[in-house]
């Protein structure tokens, strides 16, 4: 959430086609690993020696999709029995069948970094980290150079929860509960229209298996007249907070160009308003850092009725630095301290808290307020009615993964049918690469049915959705959304046609593999060249060389033959944030004499 969904792409606002934005993700390969016999919380290990080999099953014959070297920090999820392996590994010869299944290299997804879900190490070439420490806060701009203290902190009873937002995905929630969680916070809103599209599934499934819950607003501060208060009813609507649940939060962590004192009254009203309309006065998430830089360390708030602050600091310490004064000497309610937690039933990092205390009533609505629902337009037997808008998609899903999944180059058809009365009306296929910035892609009308395609032809990874702008009878309304994967080409020449070619010893060749797309605007892909000899009736790996490609998507190499026998070269698109990895080159077998 909160101070991690800042670190996220949020708001950018770019071209469809345009410069890099999302990390895409692809769900591949890893179908072949076997299940995980030991889940682990939060492990983090450190490779032990250079060269080591990540790789996208539990076996030494599965492609690697990355080497890292000493030092590299992974995220174990799991451990794993899978195929035997040796190697030399800082001196010493190490050996076994067990296997680390990894989610994230130095801090950033394997999802994005190789396009598949997990990546899997040998284990004895890790070795532990010791001891783990979480970051400290990042606020959007540099914070003071001074390092604040944190407050000591008797010891007491503390309650463990997380907060949550889209970018957690799909939650088993009754893992979480299980895992020892009490109370989870999650977005429910952001500025005056953002609507985080889990919020409601969330809420409901995590009250049902006993988890206290909680909505928060992610504020968009800016100089409106009634900005604080629209974003405020926004929020409200949104969040329709009731008996039972944990008070509403105002997540603060952009100023939005505001001056301290323009600042300090945008939170007073915003605050305000929740007060009015709920008879609670709710909680405020900052870090310390960022309340003494742009709300000059104001103890107002603390000494005017909300007394429950949500500090973000992310220590390893034993207790936060709290700004205010202490929050005018009641101390800490809620603490983040992690931004970079592991729970299971989550997939990823996810952002940890604590709780003061074991008995939540000091933090609970005891009543349901009346909040009135956002303004729409009239319904009734002369307004218009609600409509509703399905999408789908051609893109076949592969086996073993969760995401259609097209070539770079194939046509994509989007097919939407209208519900009832959908016939000859007008909507908009949109397309997003983050699914928060959407971009038009073409205007459709239904046929007499309420059906209606379009042939397209996607260069990256997108999310689809339709939108219908309403009408004198229909009401506004949006699909589903739906998201296509896209996987590169790589065409390695020269081909030998799935022959032999003969050639001489020490006769060299350049080979070139040709990588769709190839755009200015995308970074460049790499190509991996594997070369392999046999070796006793046996491959055997001889080199890997990975290249960039050029502005025309070329990458070359040239190899020497040095050794008689028989040889075969073969080369792979490695994943980008913006294309799935390719499909490995047939393979161009040569006899040396």
């Amino acid at each position: 959430m909160l101070l991690a969904d800042a670190r996220r792409p949020r708001r950018t606002v770019s071209p469809l086609l345009g410069p890099l934005m999302l990390a895409a993700v692809l769900v591949m390969l890893v179908g072949w690993a076997s299940a995980p016999s030991r889940v682990l919380a939060a492990t983090t290990m450190l490779a032990a020696c250079d060269g080591v080999n990540l790789r996208s099953s539990t076996s030494t014959s599965a492609p690697n999709p990355a080497q890292v070297s000493t030092g590299t920090r992974i995220n174990v999820t799991a451990t794993m029995a899978g195929g035997d392996w040796s190697a030399t590994c800082a001196g010493a010869a190490v050996s076994g069948s067990t296997w680390y299944q990894i989610d994230a290299v130095n801090g950033t997804s394997v999802a994005a970094l190789y396009g598949v879900d997990y990546v899997y190490g040998a284990t004895g070439l890790f070795t532990a980290e010791s001891p783990p420490q979480d970051p400290p806060p990042q606020d959007p701009t540099p914070t003071p150079s001074s390092t604040p203290v944190p407050t000591s902190t008797p010891d007491m009873s503390i309650t463990e929860g997380i907060d949550i937002s889209h970018w957690q995905g799909t939650i088993d929630w009754a893992a979480v509960a299980a895992a020892g969680k009490r109370f989870v916070y999650m977005k429910a809103s952001e500025g005056t229209s953002f609507v985080d599209r889990t919020y409601a599934s969330n809420r409901a499934q995590a009250k049902a298996v006993g988890l206290y819950v909680g909505a928060y607003h992610f504020a968009q501060p800016d100089a409106t007249p009634g900005d604080a208060v629209a974003e405020a009813d926004h929020f409200l609507a949104t969040a329709q907070i009731a008996q039972g649940e944990l008070l509403p939060v105002l997540d603060l962590e952009v100023a939005g160009g505001q001056s301290t004192t323009a600042l300090q009254a945008w939170v007073q009203a915003f605050m305000g308003r929740v007060y009015e309309r709920t008879g609670v006065p709710g909680v405020i998430y900052v870090s310390p850092s960022f309340w003494k830089t742009y709300m000059g360390n104001t103890d107002w708030f603390a000494l005017n009725g909300y007394r429950t602050l949500w500090v973000a600091h992310w220590t390893g310490a034993t207790a936060p630095s709290i700004p205010a004064g202490n929050w005018g000497g009641q101390g800490w309610t809620f603490w983040q301290y992690s931004s970079n937690g592991a729970v299971p039933g989550i997939r990823g990092r996810v952002d940890l808290n604590r709780y003061r205390g074991t008995d939540f009533t000091p933090v609970l609505l005891t009543s349901t307020p009346f909040i009135p629902p956002e303004p729409t337009q009239p319904t009734g037997p002369t307004g218009p009615v609600a409509a509703s808008i399905s999408l789908t998609t051609s893109a076949p899903t592969p086996p073993g993964a969760q995401t259609p999944v097209i070539n770079w180059g194939e046509e994509l058809v989007l097919s939407v049918q209208f519900g009832a009365s959908g016939g000859n009306r007008p909507l908009q296929l949109e397309g997003s690469r983050d699914d928060v910035t959407w971009t038009p892609i073409t205007t459709l009308t239904t046929d007499a049915s309420g059906g209606a395609s379009y042939g397209y032809r996607p260069v990256t990874n997108l999310f689809y959705r339709a939108v219908f702008a309403g009408d004198a009878d229909l009401l506004p309304t949006t699909s589903n959304e739906v998201r296509t994967v896209v996987r590169q080409t790589a065409a390695l020449r020269p081909t030998n046609a799935s022959s032999v070619r003969s050639i001489s010893r020490n006769s060299s060749i350049t080979f070139t593999t040709t990588v769709r797309p190839a755009r200015p605007e995308l970074a460049p892909a790499t190509v991996s060249f594997y070369v392999y000899r046999q070796v006793s009736g046996v491959w055997r790996s001889v080199t890997r060389r990975d290249v960039l490609i050029d502005g025309a998507g070329l990458a070359r190499t040239t190899f020497k033959f040095t050794s008689s026998g028989q040889w075969y070269v073969r080369s792979q698109a490695n994943p980008t944030p913006y294309n799935a990895n390719s499909a490995m080159s047939p393979l161009e077998r040569f006899a040396v004499r």
